[in-house]
């Protein structure tokens, strides 16, 4: 049972700590352009193994309404995918959806 515990355990931190590693890179990626900034700089992704890589688009699934709505300020989707270095592999992703404030024309 204790062996088991452990091996739960040690998985466990590493989850929460690759969770933390992605909500850092959604932070730097939120505040960044709807411009796909392609990988979080190292001064702001300071972690060994792995990138956090980002991208956006326009933001899908929008109820109809929403789009109807004069003046309504577009809605980029921002993806941002946390990738172990050592494979290569997607450990993690989430989207968040943005205003996109770039969009919208100047003196409206």
């Amino acid at each position: 049972l204790l062996t088991a515990s452990q091996g739960r355990l040690a998985r466990t931190m590493e989850k929460w700590r690759e969770t933390h590693m992605l909500i850092q890179a959604a932070e730097y990626c939120l505040l960044q352009k709807g411009e796909d900034p392609g990988s979080v700089p190292v001064d702001f992704f300071p972690y060994d193994g792995y990138m956090a890589n980002c991208t956006f688009r326009d933001a899908e699934n929008l109820p109809e309404t929403y789009t109807n709505i004069v003046g309504q300020i577009p809605l980029k989707a921002c993806e941002i995918e946390l990738v172990r270095q050592r494979d290569g592999k997607t450990v993690d992703s989430i989207i968040v959806d943005k205003f996109s404030y770039e969009s919208t024309v100047q003196g409206e």
